[in-house]
């Protein structure tokens, strides 16, 4: 026979409880993950989406409530109504946020009962059931740990999002979802019309249209967390349904659009830890100045050779370095340096050209959106910030930590190279 809830309402979830909470009557409400009988004791495991608490039933304090806990099966829904005490110091359990108290059970209130489940709920891994069983009784699939944590992940980040963008200004405005079809990257979902027989609805692929409405209306600054519908064939990354981030700006530059968009994923990246790195790692100032100095060392070491007129690395070069005694530093002089002057050489170009067109370019000639005039190449390089980059660093420093990283690559592996030649010089 089941009982009834009635009045009676919880106290603490099941993930609340602590020690400053010892010597308190709660009420506490959930499902069953596990029982135990020990004869005289029966502890229970219960779980609601705050946690898991343990419950314990002893026969001599509730004789009535611990006969009623020898009924429980796993996912039980109960209800407990006990104090709460201090957990023996050997049987603490850090692995959970309340493992340092339990309940001792005065009432049991069994609310409804279960089947056996099909398949493990606290199981990982291998032990995982099919995914075809799972979403067979996906009731049952989003009672365990990962996909609850996903969901209320989720939750937080579109709080975070919306919490943000208002600070920055910006309008969640609400869109219609049965539209008009309008042209788009696939085909449309379409909804017949009852009002207007042979008429039907599409349901939006993108906000777009509306967006720009906004935008022409006046309104400045728009996001939505829109709903998207789209009939294409099924990917990794594809599904007929899916959510997106929509924005819109008024007269915005490129500028205005990278700060928000790399806040944004700051913001949201610190729910899970990431924090964003710190912003002199992409200074331009000391990454120019560290560019230069390898050209000048390419460019001297390059001038040197070119004028022997050398083509390329001679034996009397790997026999210099074989003098007795000679060490590490004879061999990166000798060898290493001018193996690596061309690539060298080629950085300091590189470099300069980026410079000249960062820097120089700007101050006389602009194109005709107001944006700084300059090759293709190196505009394009803008576009990398967004991926791996916050604002601070421009493309022209993107630039030259990739030759920087290239060059040092290089070096390692020449001077690796070149102590194996030295070493087996005399065998040759």
């Amino acid at each position: 026979m089941l009982d009834h809830l009635g009045n009676l309402s919880r106290t603490h979830s099941c993930g609340a409880l602590r020690t400053e909470n010892i010597g308190q009557r709660v009420t506490l409400m959930g499902w069953v993950a596990k029982r135990r009988d020990f004869g005289e004791l029966t502890f229970v495991d219960l779980r609601d989406r705050a946690g898991i608490t343990q419950v314990v039933f002893n026969s001599e304090d509730a004789p009535a409530a611990h006969a009623k806990a020898k009924e429980l099966r796993g996912e039980y829904v109960i209800a407990v109504i006990g104090e709460v005490v201090a957990r023996d110091a050997n049987t603490r359990n850090p692995k959970i946020a309340t493992g340092d108290v339990e309940v001792r059970a005065k009432e049991l209130l069994i609310l409804n009962d279960a089947r056996t489940p099909p398949f493990q709920l606290d199981a990982t891994g291998d032990a995982l059931a099919s995914e075809d069983l799972r979403l067979k009784y996906r009731y049952l699939d989003l009672r365990r740990p990962q996909l609850q944590a996903n969901l209320n992940l989720r939750h937080r980040v579109t709080n975070e999002i919306r919490r943000y963008m208002t600070e920055q200004g910006f309008t969640e405005i609400e869109t219609p979802i049965l539209i008009k079809s309008t042209p788009e990257g696939a085909r449309d979902y379409i909804v017949p019309s009852r009002v207007q027989p042979g008429k039907f609805f599409a349901l939006p692929q993108s906000p777009q249209l509306f967006k720009q409405l906004c935008m022409i209306a006046g309104l400045d600054k728009y996001f939505q967390i829109a709903r998207c519908f789209r009939d294409e064939d099924l990917r990794a990354d594809r599904q007929p349904e899916f959510t997106q981030l929509d924005v819109e700006m008024s007269f915005a530059t490129l500028d205005q659009i990278y700060s928000v968009t790399e806040g944004l994923f700051a913001r949201v990246f610190k729910l899970i830890g990431v924090d964003k790195p710190p912003s002199w790692l992409f200074d331009v100032g000391w990454i120019y100045p560290a560019l230069v100095l390898m050209g000048i060392w390419g460019i001297g070491a390059g001038i040197v050779i070119n004028l022997a007129g050398l083509r390329g690395i001679p034996t009397e070069l790997y026999e210099a370095a074989r003098i007795d005694g000679a060490g590490w530093w004879a061999q990166l002089r000798n060898v290493t340096i001018p193996m690596m002057s061309p690539i060298i050489f080629y950085t300091l170009i590189l470099g300069v050209v980026d410079v000249l067109q960062y820097f120089l370019v700007p101050l006389v000639l602009k194109n005709g959106t107001g944006e700084p005039a300059g090759s293709t190449l190196f505009y394009n390089l803008n576009l990398y910030r967004t991926f791996f980059t916050y604002q601070q660093m421009s493309y022209g420093a993107t630039l030259a930590w990739f030759l920087f990283a290239i060059t040092l690559l290089v070096t390692l592996v020449l001077f690796a190279l070149a102590r194996g030649r030295v070493f087996y010089a005399g065998e040759r």
